[in-house]
């Protein structure tokens, strides 16, 4: 249910239903003017203590306005930067590339030659081998010769 809270001075027919019209209790009235009369000091003591008035509050936004127009700019700036930054990073990731296909052609390099040492070394065991295997067999025959 709503109450109109409308306390005329001198009067007693202020605090009534919005319904139905009907007159609320003195006691009622009494409570009701005296919390309103308080609540409405509060909001005056806080708006006096933390509000600010129209002109400190546009002096506010246009400093406000200021200070976003150089953050701003100084944010414009340190883009610009990062952007410079992600250049070099580029140009260094490209060189690196190019020093990995070096890399990887010396590598290759590397396995073709241990390939063909590996051959080589193969054909001088077997060579060594086969020209001992021809010495021992002349030196057996030699022996058995009168």
């Amino acid at each position: 249910m709503y109450l109109s809270v409308t306390i005329p001075k001198g009067g007693d027919d202020g605090c009534r239903d919005a319904q139905t019209g009907a007159r609320c209790p003195r006691r009622s009235r009494e409570r009701v003017a005296s919390d309103s009369e308080s609540a409405a000091e509060w909001i005056e003591a806080l708006l006096a203590d933390k509000g600010v008035t129209r002109d400190e509050y546009r002096e506010i936004l246009s400093r406000l306005d200021v200070l976003d127009r150089e953050i701003a700019i100084r944010f414009d700036a340190i883009d610009r930067r990062f952007e410079a930054i992600d250049r070099r990073f580029d140009v260094m990731v490209r060189r690196f590339d190019m020093m990995d296909e070096r890399m990887d052609r010396i590598h290759e390099r590397f396995d073709t030659l241990y390939d063909r040492m590996l051959v080589q070394t193969r054909w001088t065991v077997g060579t060594i081998a086969l020209f001992g295997t021809l010495i021992t067999i002349l030196l057996a025959v030699a022996q058995f010769k009168p």
